[in-house]
């Protein structure tokens, strides 16, 4: 596995995003997964219970055929009693007859006793409610048979039960029927017959997981909310706003408000530090500035007192090459330590790019010109990037200005920009100079590192490229440096690209 596809993988596991969507597909996935294990252990439980009861139903027409060998009418009374002793209770067993005259078919039994009796509800109507049923219908001509049963049925009174048994037998008389059937809920108060999503232990498991998934879900989606509130606070800091920022009125959370105060107390150090730091970039440049003129002034004297050309003269020339380039530090380091508050404050803003550099690019043709050099460009129309357009010029113009120094009499500069394949633009800016050791490509992006000898007047500080690197880096850019296989340096500035 290459090391780029390690780290995606790395990276998606720590991803907050990542855990969420597992969670949010666990939530999803669990219920359906245990939904079918547990309905298939309540439809063998289901079978299970209907089993016995059907077994049950065996047994009861096992123990009353019997006494129905040398049955009579006069006894109907006493098989009423003995179906209230062997039925239990939830039961429901009716015996019928058909006499052995009678080959009218499932017509022609009569319904002779039932448990538990009602007594609201005309005979008729009950056995015309079983011969619809059609069970009876089925029977061969041997009368002879048994089946268990798990058919819904409606009594004539209304209650819904399960037929669970049907057992005929043949006698001298006629052919004898005993049916059993259940309430739906009456059964060791396991309801057969019934969905299993209706169960109430289901219903209940259901609501708590419900519970828990909204418990969730809202803790996710407050947390998303809180950190939606801190990416504003954060922007409303990047673009200069930070005085109105508070981390801690604006968090939702509250096992958070000590954090968020925290963050508050570091906003207003910070911007303590700033003001700190632009008083101290004055202060420190009036501090040095003040004897480095009194030691200037009083060279005056002895420059006039010594003779020209004398080891002593020489020596006073190079203490003022010296001091210039002490005024000159003290200057540049001023600005870079009131600038770099102020990299901060300032928002980005959307900037045309074309338009930019072809009017910088105009005006330095015509110092390159002046100065025997050449300078060409190409820059497309409708490049726009989301930059500062003080920091854009400042970083060009340093790569320019270090560009025209080391390129030779007659050479050649070239700048062209271009869209870049992650979105962004870069501007390449090449010269014909003796270019950068290999070693020192980086090195000459350091604050005050220069490969030259270091020349006051001219302002070589070896800060031009670092405040190229830093300008661009604070505009979420980068910049560098690199070697050209014809001789010479090529400096790539990137900036991230915005629509028009």
């Amino acid at each position: 596995m290459s090391d780029r596809r390690l780290r995606s993988l790395r990276l998606a596991a720590r991803s907050l995003t990542a855990k969420v969507a597992l969670v949010c597909l666990i939530l999803f996935v669990a219920p359906v997964l245990f939904y079918n294990l547990l309905e298939k252990a309540d439809d063998e439980k289901d079978r299970l219970v209907l089993r016995a009861i059907q077994q049950e139903g065996r047994l009861i027409a096992e123990a009353l055929f019997p006494h129905l060998r040398d049955f009579t009418p006069e006894e109907t009374r006493d098989l009423s009693a003995l179906l209230a002793r062997i039925a239990t209770e939830g039961r429901t067993v009716k015996v019928l007859f058909q006499p052995a005259r009678n080959e009218s078919g499932a017509g022609g039994f009569l319904l002779i006793a039932t448990h538990p009796p009602s007594t609201s509800i005309p005979i008729e109507d009950q056995q015309e409610q079983i011969i619809q049923t059609g069970i009876l219908g089925k029977l061969d001509e041997a009368c002879d048979q048994g089946r268990t049963l798990a058919m819904p049925f409606t009594s004539a009174s209304g209650r819904e039960e399960i037929l669970t048994f049907l057992r005929t037998q043949a006698m001298n008389d006629g052919c004898w029927a005993v049916i059993t059937s259940i309430a739906r809920n009456e059964f060791l108060n396991v309801p057969i017959d019934r969905p299993y999503w209706r169960s109430q232990e289901l219903q209940l498991v259901a609501a708590i997981y419900l519970a828990v998934t909204f418990l969730i879900i809202s803790i996710l989606l407050t947390m998303r909310k809180n950190l939606r509130r801190f990416r504003k606070a954060m922007e409303s800091i990047r673009r200069g706003h930070g005085d109105q920022v508070s981390f801690k009125s604006r968090n939702v959370i509250p096992e958070l408000s000590r954090i968020t105060g925290e963050f508050d107390e570091l906003l207003r150090s910070m911007r303590r530090s700033e003001l700190l730091a632009r008083q101290a970039a004055e202060e420190n440049a009036h501090a040095f500035k003040a004897p480095l003129a009194v030691i200037s002034q009083s060279l005056e004297p002895l420059r006039q007192a010594i003779p020209a050309d004398s080891p002593p003269q020489r020596s006073i020339q190079r203490i003022e090459k010296s001091i210039d380039r002490l005024d000159g530090l003290i200057s540049a380091a001023r600005s870079i330590e009131q600038s770099m508050p102020a990299l901060l404050d300032d928002p980005l803003d959307v900037i045309d790019l074309s338009r930019m550099l072809a009017s910088l690019l105009t005006e330095y043709r015509t110092r390159a010109a002046l100065g025997e050099r050449q300078l060409v460009y190409d820059i497309p129309d409708k490049l726009f990037v989301r930059a500062r357009g003080d920091l854009v010029e400042t970083a060009v113009e340093n790569v320019l200005d270090n560009a025209l120094d080391f390129s030779p009499a007659q050479g050649r500069i070239s700048v062209h920009a271009v869209k870049a394949g992650d979105g962004g633009i870069s501007i390449h800016i090449r010269d014909e100079g003796p270019g950068i050791p290999s070693a020192d490509l980086e090195r000459v992006f350091d604050r005050y590192f220069s490969s030259r000898a270091a020349d006051g007047r001219a302002g070589n500080f070896g800060i031009g490229l670092w405040i190229v690197r830093r300008n661009m880096e604070a505009m979420g850019g980068d910049a560098r440096a690199r070697v050209r296989d014809d001789g010479g340096t090529e400096i790539i500035l990137s900036l991230r690209a915005t629509p028009g």
